[in-house]
This record gives structure tokens, C-alpha cells and sequence, in this order.
């Protein structure tokens, strides 16, 4: 069975501003206050994604969160 054909099997939570998670094979957000979340790429570069209130789940390798230009309040994982 393929790595993306199976469930994840827990979370890794990101603290913003803190280098170098384990990258995921999704990143999601619960976020409480809605605004922009910076995130460092597996590959370096960042991505801005815009959050509402609520859960939200991306298919994204991410390997932190930055605390420059996010503006939104919020719980960040990687999925394992």
C-alpha cells in the first residue's frame, strides 16, 4: 500500500517560528482568529495561504510556520 493510500496515523504540531518539523503528508490549521499563515515549503520557499475560523487541511509538505506575516490565530500540525 502507498504512503498516500493510508491514514494518517497522528499529528506533529508546529510552533511558528521554530525550524525544521518533520514534514507531513498534509499540514492543517485550527484556527481561531482568521488571517495569513507563512509556511516554509519542504523545498525552502514560503507559500501564504489565508485561513478562516475553523479546521482547514492542505495537501502541503510543510516544514514550519513563519511569525513574519502571519497574521492568523491558530493551531498548526503536519500529519504523520
Amino acid at each position: 500500500m502507498s504512503a498516500s493510500t493510508q491514514p494518517i496515523r497522528g499529528f506533529v504540531t508546529i510552533t511558528p517560528g521554530v525550524t525544521d518539523f518533520p514534514v507531513g503528508r498534509l499540514f492543517r490549521a485550527n484556527c481561531t482568529v482568521a488571517g495569513d499563515v507563512v509556511c516554509r515549503m519542504f523545498d525552502g520557499t514560503t507559500e501564504t495561504i489565508t485561513l478562516v475560523t475553523g479546521y482547514s487541511a492542505f495537501p502541503y509538505a510543510v516544514r514550519g510556520v513563519t511569525v513574519a506575516g502571519t497574521t492568523a490565530t491558530a493551531t498548526y500540525a503536519n500529519g504523520k
